[in-house]
């Protein structure tokens, strides 16, 4: 069984993503969480907006991103040089669920940064 197909003015959302030059996961994430519209669909106002994902992450999360922030990689990198799932990752960062260990041994090794600094252990 195939599924539906969204369609917002006139277009699939792998349509707009293509189009509008917004990741297909990033238009998909924003219209589950009730955004419809073409405007809320393809702003860019916070794919690049550093600040504001430092604002809402928090805890162990945080300091994690401002070390991936410094290095400038992002959380599709991350978990294509991991084999961790973006969501793991970002449910970590923004202190949605916690990571084991060994997964945040990876994640770590990739951004440079110790996980005794992570978890607020270390400076």
């Amino acid at each position: 069984m195939k599924g539906a197909t969204i369609y917002v003015e006139g277009m699939t959302l792998r349509q707009i993503s293509e189009k509008y030059d917004v990741p297909l996961d990033t238009v998909t994430h924003r219209y589950s969480r009730g955004i419809h519209d073409l405007n809320g669909l393809t702003s860019t106002e916070f794919l690049k907006n550093n600040k504001h994902r430092l604002n809402i992450a928090y805890g162990n999360g945080r300091r994690f991103l401002e070390k991936s922030i410094d290095r400038n990689i992002n959380l599709d990198e991350l978990s294509r040089r991991t084999g961790i799932s973006r969501s793991a990752i970002w449910n970590f960062i923004y202190n949605r669920g916690d990571i084991s260990s060994v997964r945040l041994a990876k994640l770590c090794g990739v951004v440079g940064c110790s996980m005794d600094y992570v978890m607020g252990l270390k400076n």
